[in-house]
């Protein structure tokens, strides 16, 4: 709670992934070397997210890659599983 400073209470309820991220950078901070400003975090939690680019009528595609910490998907409505008769919901 002081490290947060009183942005995360003991008790109180907050939001989970503001948490994690306010951890993981926090973390990072403290244990960053010197060099390329890397850390035992990003080392261990650091993703690389791969963009494909297509380019219409021709056959180049442009790629770039995007590092990352915390990646934020979509999850398609429920329900995600259904029985083999599709009439029961299994449970997620």
């Amino acid at each position: 709670m002081k490290a947060s400073k009183k942005r995360f209470r003991i008790g109180a309820q907050s939001d989970p992934v503001e948490f994690v991220s306010w951890l993981l950078n926090t973390l990072h901070a403290d244990l960053k070397t010197s060099k390329k400003n890397m850390s035992i975090i990003y080392e261990c939690f650091q993703g690389e997210l791969e963009v494909v680019k297509e380019i219409p009528n021709t056959r180049i595609n442009e790629t770039s890659k995007m590092p990352f910490l915390m990646l934020g998907l979509d999850l398609p409505p429920p329900p995600l599983f259904k029985d083999v008769m599709e009439k029961n919901i299994i449970p997620q």
